[in-house]
């Protein structure tokens, strides 16, 4: 379980750089200029569009089917490796609102099992999942991050909340993540 946060932990540094802030191991902090992605040890991330994830992936690629009006459709998806002992793919996507510069996501999909870091548990997608939430102490817009597992995948969305982008539509947007019909 510890090789697994440690993993999630890279992945989820990734994500808070696309948000705009640094993970640490107790808190995420803002930062002044944007985080990059560890590069010792860290996987390689292929950007690419949704059907080339499919196939990097080797799994079916969830969407959010609601969205707050006005965040576009991702138009690439990051595919990486996590440093687990099944070396189990990582696909993130993120939304950015047209309206708001300052309302983001990033969606998270792998079959490796992780957890949220300090997530306390609560109800998320009508499964036990877990939440983290933090209000940063220099004004800048609060993060949330969810993760549940349904149907074999794990996920985690994180979000800048912004706008139309607040608590209730990050618990709509899980709510509405499913697996598209082929």
């Amino acid at each position: 379980m510890i090789r697994n946060k440690l993993a999630l932990l890279i992945v989820l540094t990734f994500v808070m750089a696309a948000l705009g802030f640094v993970v640490t191991k107790t808190a995420f902090h803002n930062s002044v200029n944007a985080a990059t992605p560890p590069t010792s040890g860290a996987p390689a991330v292929q950007n690419v569009n949704l059907d080339q994830a499919r196939n990097l992936a080797g799994f079916e690629i969830a969407l959010p089917s609601r969205v707050p009006s006005g965040f576009l459709p991702p138009t690439t998806f990051a595919v990486s490796e996590m440093k687990t002992q099944s070396a189990d793919k990582v696909v993130q996507h993120i939304w950015r609102s047209g309206n708001d510069d300052k309302a983001i996501f990033v969606f998270t999909q792998t079959p490796a099992k992780f957890e949220i870091g300090d997530g306390q548990p609560a109800r998320v997608a009508g499964t036990t999942g877990q939440e983290h939430y933090v209000v940063p102490s220099n004004g800048a817009p609060s993060i949330m991050t969810l993760g549940w597992e349904s149907s074999g995948m794990y996920f985690a969305l994180s979000g800048r909340l912004s706008g139309s982008l607040d608590r209730d539509a990050m618990r709509d947007i899980a709510a509405s993540v499913k697996f598209p019909a082929r």
